[in-house]
């Protein structure tokens, strides 16, 4: 599996070069800590809102076709969350991120 991942500064015009990235336009620099979450695509707004209900923010999602050709019980396309926090210790970043974990298909 390949793959890339592309830094910009937030203030650069980001274009989805034929991709079905998004990107939340109205997203800062201002946060402490980033990570991304690979979820179904077919959940991917029960996970958008879970993240968001423990505090963080879902600054883009990038969707492409499973190539292990999904999973049982995820479908055929997964998504890539990108998300961020602000104000939070890395003990409860992690913690927050662990309630979430164990409701993945793939843990």
């Amino acid at each position: 599996m390949k793959g890339m991942i592309r830094v910009v500064d937030d203030r650069a015009s980001l274009s989805s070069n034929g991709t079905s990235n998004n990107v939340n336009s109205s997203a800062s620099n201002n946060f402490d800590t980033v990570g991304t979450y690979m979820v179904p695509a077919r959940d991917v707004e029960k996970y958008v809102s879970q993240f968001k209900k423990r505090g963080f923010n879902v600054d883009g999602t990038f969707t492409y076709k499973d190539l292990r050709g999904g999973q049982k019980g995820t479908g055929p396309k997964q998504t890539l969350l990108v998300w961020t926090n602000s104000g939070m210790t890395l003990d409860k970043v992690i913690s927050s991120l662990e309630e979430i974990t164990p409701r993945l298909p793939y843990s």
